[in-house]
């Protein structure tokens, strides 16, 4: 930390300091501590778990607003298909907000492709994220609509535990654009 370094390195060294280093009290304290406005950067640099969030809680870091973007830990959580993190937010009542685009975390978390070989991790983290119990739109049963198209079992698992995710045969909803013509 003696060595000289510009300013406009000092976000670069302050992410590498934390994750090379576990006492996160003295780069808090130093000069290249500038707050942790991404938390992307986290996901990024393998830092997005449970220790690293109560550590910095514990320091006094506001780890638990959003981000610049609008995006809450739950977000990128979801997008990590991280069950185990979203049930440790969840407890700590970390707040359940998307992005500032309109994305929520269970919009992430059903953004699945075909061919998706990690389809149990997925259901995991919607059981998850269900408990926070978002309001359901269209968009979500969009996605839906493509799970029970594609994996009609996942389908059956999810609904039958959460039924207001389940898609009407009545319900005029259209699979999402991106999927009709980018991943098949």
């Amino acid at each position: 930390m003696s060595e000289p370094v510009h300013k406009s390195q000092y976000e670069f060294v302050m992410y590498k300091l934390l994750m090379f280093q576990t006492g996160y009290s003295a780069i808090i304290q130093s000069p290249f501590w500038s707050g942790i406005n991404d938390y992307n950067e986290l996901t990024f640099r393998r830092l997005l778990n449970s220790d690293f969030i109560e550590n910095m809680s514990v320091l006094g870091v506001p780890i638990y607003e959003p981000d610049t973007y609008g995006k809450s830990l739950v977000y990128y959580a979801a997008s990590k298909h991280d069950a185990e993190l979203i049930s440790y937010l969840f407890e700590n009542n970390v707040q359940f907000i998307g992005s500032n685009e309109g994305q929520d975390p269970l919009h992430i978390a059903l953004n699945i492709r075909k061919n998706t070989n990690s389809l149990k991790s997925i259901e995991k983290t919607v059981n998850e994220l269900m408990r926070f119990k978002p309001t359901i739109d269209r968009f979500h049963k969009s996605r839906m609509k493509l799970v029970k198209l594609y994996y009609p079992e996942s389908y059956a698992r999810l609904t039958a535990l959460h039924p207001e995710l389940r898609v009407n045969e009545d319900e005029e909803i259209s699979l999402p654009e991106t999927y009709l013509y980018t991943y098949f």
